[in-house]
């Protein structure tokens, strides 16, 4: 893949950053950023990109506005088994926290407020999706989390052995 120009630029800008931070680890970050791009990710003709993530193809939605919950699709569950239904919750409440991280380096580190606001909005609407479709009344147990939905009221409560799971949730989380 030829790694585009900005995200030279971009590989650029985290070095100086990390020189002036993390200066022993300021030699290898760019090189680790650009390996990644360079392992991980192959644009396609249509202009969408695939990324592998760890030994399971996922593809990347452009636009994540577009998904009808507001949260993002699963194909398969971390145990590599499918999902039942499209919208792991475990896995977009990582998400919300990957996005936090994200928005803070992008004001911390790149000084880019569009990207930071971006991000802000995306956790936003994620977060509401998780409010609003992943919520569930337990007969027994009260107002829990699912698993997985579909954002129609169809839901599994149950949880997996690997992470992300809604037991690791409570550490993800507040780290």
């Amino acid at each position: 893949m030829n790694i585009p120009e900005s995200l030279q630029k971009r590989a650029a800008r985290l070095e100086d950053y990390y020189r002036l931070h993390y200066e022993a680890l300021a030699p290898l970050i760019s090189q680790c950023f650009l390996n990644t791009i360079e392992t991980t990710v192959k644009q396609l003709e249509d202009g969408t990109y695939f990324v592998i993530i760890g030994d399971i193809p996922a593809m990347w939605l452009r636009d994540s506005a577009a998904q009808v919950t507001g949260m993002t699709w699963s194909g398969f569950r971390p145990s590599d088994d499918s999902c039942d239904f499209g919208y792991l919750v475990p896995a977009n409440m990582m998400a919300v926290k990957a996005m936090e991280f994200a928005e803070e380096i992008c004001r911390s580190c790149y000084k880019d407020e569009v990207l930071a606001a971006k991000c802000q909005t995306l956790t936003k609407e994620i977060q509401e999706g998780i409010q609003k479709y992943a919520v569930v009344e337990h007969p027994k147990h009260g107002k829990m989390y699912a698993y997985e939905t579909d954002g129609l009221g169809n839901y599994n409560l149950m949880d997996d052995a690997n992470s992300p799971s809604l037991l690791a949730m409570s550490g993800i989380l507040t780290s």
